[in-house]
């Protein structure tokens, strides 16, 4: 009778192993099925609808999106584009030339749709607003806004761009005394072919990761260097 009872409860053990195993593939089967079909039901690597970003142009290669805007009309216009609904807000890079009535990068007007490289140049740029770029802190590493009507350029916020590690502002109109810059990630600087005259006392000493700089001054003295 003890035998028998043994047997029993011997064989029940085995068969709620086998069911917990069952059950166990069966979970992992639908877990699969499941991630899968939401995967492939995700906006991730997709364009917004043409219409909604005209005049710019949305391409995406391999899931790698970037965007490219030529003849943006003037700041509204930049502004309605980022305004429209995007599938998906992690750009590689943002390409902007030939917008000759935009004077002003105004705060937040990227919304909160994120490149790694932004490249405004060969325009009438004269502003750019402390938080232009206030939602790419963690994205941002190559900013190229060359060849505008720069006056002045919001040093101090760079110190909340943690992965930048490119800024490109040759041939604008940068002027005076070159203020001191702290960023925790820049490589590279270009600032020539401006109108700086004067380098302020430490001004790299904030840049642990600086290793290349550009101060060509194209006609421009810089008469006040740090000694």
């Amino acid at each position: 009778f003890t035998l028998i009872i043994l047997f029993r409860v011997m064989y029940y053990l085995h068969l709620c192993g086998f069911i917990i195993f069952v059950t166990g593939i069966n979970s992992e089967i639908i877990e699969h099925y499941r991630d899968a079909a939401f995967s492939s039901g995700s906006a991730e690597g997709e364009c917004p609808e043409p219409g909604d970003i005209a005049p710019c142009v949305c391409e995406n290669t391999n899931g790698s999106l970037s965007m490219s805007c030529s003849g943006i009309q003037d700041e509204d216009e930049l502004a309605r584009v980022f305004e429209a609904s995007y599938p998906s807000r992690e750009f590689k890079k943002l390409s902007l030339s030939m917008y000759w009535n935009m004077t002003v990068l105004r705060n937040g007007v990227f919304g909160d749709v994120k490149f790694s490289h932004v490249s405004i140049v060969s325009g009438a740029l004269e502003t750019v607003e402390d938080y232009a770029f206030w939602n790419m802190s963690t994205t941002l590493r190559v900013l190229e806004l060359q060849i505008n009507n720069l006056r002045t350029f919001p040093f101090h916020t760079l110190t909340e761009c943690g992965v930048l590690e490119t800024l490109t502002l040759w041939e604008n109109k940068l002027e005076g005394t070159l203020p001191q810059i702290v960023s925790p990630s820049l490589k590279t600087l270009y600032l020539g072919y401006n109108s700086l005259t004067g380098i302020s006392h430490g001004a790299f000493n904030g840049l642990p990761k600086l290793e290349k700089i550009a101060l060509n001054s194209a006609g421009y003295e810089l008469k006040n260097l740090p000694k």
